[in-house]
Parts: C-alpha cells; structure tokens; sequence
C-alpha cells in the first residue's frame, strides 16, 4: 500500500490592517479577509489613537484606547466568522501616539506580507493639504500597501456633470464637422 505523503506546507502570511473605525476602514477588513486571508494566516489590527487630540486625564486616554481595542477586535472576529476562515491568529495593537510614526515602526518591528488600509476617496487636493496616511504609507512603508477603496461609496458621490455639449449638437450648431468617407 502506497503512503501518502503531506504536500508542501503553505507559508504563514501576516497582514497588518489599519483600522479608524471609519466606513472605509471596515470595508479594507472586510476586503482583506475575504480576499487575502487563508487559513492559518495572521492578522495585526492596528488602531492609532491620535496624541495629537485632546482627550483631557490619563484615564480618559486608557478609556479610548480600551474602547477602541474592544471595537476593533470585535468587528474582525464578526467578519472572520462571516468568512469561514479557520486557526487565524488576530492580534489587535491600539497604540496612543502619533500616527504616521506609529505606523512606520509597526509596520518595522512585525515581519509583515502585507499592509492593507482603507481610502478615504477625498481627492488628491485634500489628501495632499490633510496628508493621505495611505499615500504616506504607499511611499514609505518597507512593505507592499494595498489601498482599498470601496467602490459603493465612490459611486454614490455625485458627479459633476461635464460642460462639454454633446456630440451631435456641436455638429448641428456647426461647431465641429465630421469628414465623411466618399
């Protein structure tokens, strides 16, 4: 009788996920696990509490930052139950510092596959005046980053319509000419 033997164990691949809590935070999470996640992964939430912001006391920064820990980890668990993903290992770090530092050294100290985070879809004018943290890790992260962005909501925002005329109009006011071919 034959032996079978096991085929090539799959190498364990790590994610970091930036979580804000936003609406597009959640749809990178959810994106992430459904189309990067396998079993046996791992999965960092990271969750940086601005220490620029003002949050008054000592307890008051302890109390956001177990708020945000609670939520984190709790909307991964929902989406990875959703996924029938197995043996995920979720680590949720929430950190109270400044968030493009905090970031960089994260993404230094974990020996990561991936950095996935959330678009807000402002626009290049304000993410360049506000300072995207996507384009800031796209440039700077020692990582691949993949950007999500979520393509309901960037579809429900109203388009400006273009002031150009339409095509048979402008050859019917003269305006352009088409060459027919004799």
């Amino acid at each position: 009788m034959a032996e079978i033997l096991p085929g090539p164990q799959r190498r364990v691949r790590t994610y970091l996920i930036m979580c804000d809590f936003s609406d597009e935070s959640y749809h990178a999470m959810e994106w992430a696990m459904g189309t990067m996640l396998r079993n046996n992964d791992e999965l960092h939430i990271l969750t940086v509490v601005n220490k620029e912001e003002e949050f008054g006391s000592d307890e008051d920064v302890r109390k956001e930052l177990e708020k945000a820990s609670k939520q984190s980890t709790s909307k991964a668990k929902d989406t990875i139950e959703k996924m029938l993903l197995y043996n995920i290992r979720i680590t949720t770090h929430v950190v109270y510092g400044k968030i493009k530092d905090t970031l960089l050294n994260m993404i230094d100290d974990l020996d990561l596959t991936m950095v996935i985070c959330g678009s807000r879809g402002r626009g290049p004018l304000k993410g360049f005046i506000m300072g995207s943290i996507s384009s800031f890790l796209v440039h700077n992260a020692s990582v691949p980053v993949s950007v999500v962005r979520n393509h309901k909501l960037a579809s429900q925002r109203k388009r400006r319509p273009s002031a150009a005329r339409k095509l048979s109009q402008s050859v019917q006011s003269g305006e352009l000419k088409v060459d027919e071919a004799e």
